[in-house]
């Protein structure tokens, strides 16, 4: 993995493992829960880490400007403002690749030049033991992990390939890859 790459997966993790418990939900790309604020999973938080490479794009809306997203820098806890007139949309917010328009698991893709099943291995819930409960201290561990180069290309691949052909149980029971 070249730096720049290794760089950013390490600066998401290290962004997402210091949030409060509350403000990460591996469920969820981004969603309003509880006036609580914004949550969201790994994959959400890339337009407040990158603004740069990635933005929030809500399918509901013609344009950027029906929301304001604000962040404290304190809580880390980010706030979705939605113009008048924008209903509660806030589960139809899908993260967007600046550079190329992919969205969700293909920015994280493009962003950190992986492929789709090294994606799938670092943001998706399916591949971890919690599953959509996971912790964001335990996706980041398994950020940097592969950033160190822990887990190969080819090992992470084959895996997922064959995926399909193993029950949950056997995955999860994988120490390599709790």
């Amino acid at each position: 993995m070249e730096r720049k790459y290794r760089d950013r997966l390490n600066k998401l993790a290290n962004y997402i493992e210091k949030l409060p418990k509350k403000n990460f939900d591996f469920g969820v790309f981004s969603a309003e829960k509880h006036g609580c604020g914004t949550v969201g999973c790994a994959i959400g938080y890339m337009p407040l880490v990158f603004p740069k490479l990635a933005k929030f794009r809500v399918e509901a809306s013609t344009c950027d400007d029906d929301f304001e997203l604000t962040v404290n820098p304190k809580t880390l806890k980010m706030e979705l403002k939605f113009k008048a007139g924008i209903s509660d949309v806030a589960n139809d917010i899908n993260i967007q690749c600046k550079e190329t328009g992919y969205e969700n698991f293909r920015a994280a893709e493009r962003i950190f030049n992986i492929t789709d099943n090294q994606a799938e291995f670092l943001f998706s819930p399916s591949f971890y033991n919690s599953g959509s409960g996971t912790s964001a201290k335990v996706v980041a561990k398994r950020m940097k992990d592969f950033a160190a180069g822990k887990y190969s290309y080819e090992d992470i691949d084959n895996y997922i390939q064959s995926y399909s052909r193993i029950l949950v149980d056997d995955f999860s029971k994988s120490p390599q890859y709790a």
